[in-house]
Parts: C-alpha cells; sequence; structure tokens
C-alpha cells in the first residue's frame, strides 16, 4: 500500500482547495475509493460551496457523524492504532478536526492555500482501518 499511497498523494499535492470539489474529506473519499473501488463521497460531491453547507454537518455530531456514517456505510472497521494508508480525523495543536490519512511518519493533511502537508504528531479524534 506504501507504493500506492505515495503515487495517490503525488497526484493530489497539485490539486487546489475548494469545498465539493476538493477538501478535507474529499481527500479520504477519494484515497478510500483508490483502495477500496468504492466512492463513500459520490452523493456529496458538488453539493456544497462552504462547509456550512455540507449535508449533515449542522447535525448532532458534525463532521465526525459524516464520516462515521460514510464509514460504515463501506463497512470499514474503527481503529484505535491506525496503520499507513488508514484514514481518520486528527486535531493538530488543538485546531478543529480534518481529515487525514496515516502515513509511515505521521498524518497527511491538506495543507492551506493547497498542496499537502505531514504532520508528525496530532490528537487522533477517530480513526477507521482500511
Amino acid at each position: 500500500m506504501a507504493g500506492l499511497l505515495s503515487e495517490y498523494l503525488r497526484s493530489a499535492a497539485g490539486r487546489q482547495f475548494a469545498y465539493g470539489q476538493w477538501d478535507c474529506g474529499l481527500f479520504l473519499a477519494d484515497w478510500v475509493a483508490l483502495v477500496k473501488g468504492i466512492d463513500p463521497a459520490a452523493d456529496l460531491r458538488g453539493r456544497y460551496r462552504r462547509l456550512e453547507d455540507v449535508p449533515g454537518i449542522g447535525g448532532r455530531r458534525g463532521l465526525i457523524g459524516i464520516l462515521t456514517g460514510l464509514a460504515r456505510r463501506l463497512g470499514l472497521t474503527a481503529t484505535r492504532q491506525p496503520k499507513p494508508g488508514d484514514v481518520a480525523l486528527i486535531s493538530i495543536g488543538g485546531a478543529a478536526p480534518v481529515g487525514a490519512i496515516r502515513g509511515d511518519r505521521g498524518w497527511f493533511v491538506l495543507a492551506e492555500g493547497g498542496g499537502i502537508s505531514c504532520a508528525p504528531s496530532a490528537r487522533l479524534v477517530k480513526a477507521w482501518a482500511l
């Protein structure tokens, strides 16, 4: 999986952030689709242009609830010990949770303004094994 993840991150690095087209949730969804062959966010793509407009984001559990529901539909298992290639919600420096992919040396996230960044450590909010 390491080679596939490296290829994915290389191809993803040049994309421009845009809610509903390329954001932290769709960063995870595209990775899951590549690995599992099913797009967990197919019904969300293009349906929002701001975080506030994401269907279900204003619900009781917000982003955690949305991702948990998508993971459940795909049969992904929650894990407290994510391995490289697994997906998660993490918090970096106390900031709001963001979608991330576990790498060998840290967490890959979309960087502000575009590109991919690797956070060597973060607080794990919730993770799912692929």
